[in-house]
């Protein structure tokens, strides 16, 4: 079911509806080259020719069309209607009647194929139970730091729990781009029960009260709309996976550097919790996707974005701050921490200087945790 709504006398609606047609024939055509022999190819055929048609008969005209259809709304018949029956009459533009029709045409053939695409993102990712570092396709929410544990009281994990949608990225071992260059994620099923819009760079989402030619799906009462009506940016809904990552959707695997995927917050599925091993120290990260795995009961994957030599601890600093900041942001013990913490040293590439330092300090902390549980207040 389509929630777009068309307003025929608003020019942007129109030149965004058109971006939107233009999009479906694109994509329907990339569907039909990758799943032929799964699709009804010549009905297939012949909803592209449909499509096209309306592009050849408005693309040019849509700055027109909402100047008549407002004109046929003020002629002096029209407006003496609406003053004596506080309604227009029926069809009282035959201009915005047909283009409604094209327009619920267009829709219902979006709505035909959303859940054929899905269900080839779902079949395109990798199963999180049965992760290969050297061969994988996920799709992740990111975070950095910033994935508070639930049961917490200051428990954020950013758009999962304030938002109706959540926003998250395609990654694959080739393609380890995510937001704010995180090294915090965790993996999301896509099926046809939560994807919205997929797209090669941000998708420019937003919330709203009401429906507008760029909403997608009602969640509740919120309305979620994808795209920029002002610059006619069109929704990527029947986006596959093959060509996400790419800057022509026509030469698979030219890797972008940024894409987002929008998925339903309210029947999205956490399948995986990752760690993004990259050139430092990670201590605080590595806690947050350990625990995260715990507490949802999933999958915990490490992904070694980048290759590099033996790491150097400058000063141990880091270590307190770190164990500090995991005791006030995610009430976590300090034994529990540091288990965590010599879990991470045996993934780490350290240089054995550098290695010898840690343990001693950890020892170290242990040794003053030890002395304060039998003399309690020294």
């Amino acid at each position: 079911m389509s929630y777009r709504k068309l307003d025929c006398k608003n020019n942007q609606s129109i030149e965004t509806f058109i971006k939107i047609v233009e999009q479906m024939i694109e994509d329907l055509e990339i569907l039909l080259s990758f799943y032929a022999t799964e699709l009804p190819v010549e009905d297939t055929k012949k909803e592209i020719e449909y499509l096209k048609r309306i592009i050849q008969k408005y693309k040019n005209q849509h700055y027109k069309i909402s100047g008549q259809i407002t004109d046929d709304y003020l002629t002096a018949e029209v407006v003496n209607y609406y003053h004596l029956h506080k309604h227009y009459p029926a069809n009282t533009s035959q201009t915005e009647k047909e283009l409604l029709e094209v327009a619920n045409m267009s829709f219902s053939i979006e709505d035909k194929y959303m859940p054929f695409v899905a269900e080839k993102w779902n079949q395109y990712l990798t199963n999180p139970n049965e992760f290969n570092p050297n061969n994988f396709r996920l799709v992740v929410h990111a975070g950095s730091g910033i994935l508070k544990l639930p049961g917490h009281p200051n428990y954020v994990v950013n758009e999962l729990r304030n938002n109706t949608d959540i926003s998250a990225s395609l990654i694959t071992d080739n393609h380890l781009e995510l937001f704010q260059n995180c090294s915090v994620a965790l993996s999301l099923r896509v099926d046809a029960s939560n994807f919205i819009s997929a797209d090669i760079e941000d998708c420019a989402t937003v919330r709203g009260e009401h429906a507008n030619i760029n909403t997608v799906k009602k969640i509740g009462n919120t309305y979620i709309k994808v795209g920029h009506a002002g610059k006619a940016k069109p929704p990527n809904t029947l986006s596959l996976p093959q060509t996400i990552l790419t800057k022509n959707k026509k030469l698979p695997f030219q890797f972008d550097l940024y894409n987002e995927i929008v998925l339903d917050k309210t029947t999205t599925v956490i399948n995986g919790s990752l760690f993004i091993m990259g050139g430092h120290f990670q201590f605080y990260d590595f806690v947050c996707a350990k625990k995260m795995a715990q507490m949802y009961g999933v999958p915990f994957i490490i992904i070694p974005k980048t290759k590099t030599g033996p790491l150097v601890l400058r000063e141990t600093t880091h270590i307190s701050e770190c164990i500090t900041m995991l005791k006030i942001e995610q009430g976590l013990e300090t034994n529990e921490i540091l288990a965590f913490i010599r879990e991470y040293l045996t993934i780490v590439n350290l240089e054995e200087n550098t290695r010898k330092i840690i343990e001693d300090y950890l020892t170290n902390i242990e040794d003053l945790e030890e002395q304060n549980r039998i003399t309690p207040g020294t």
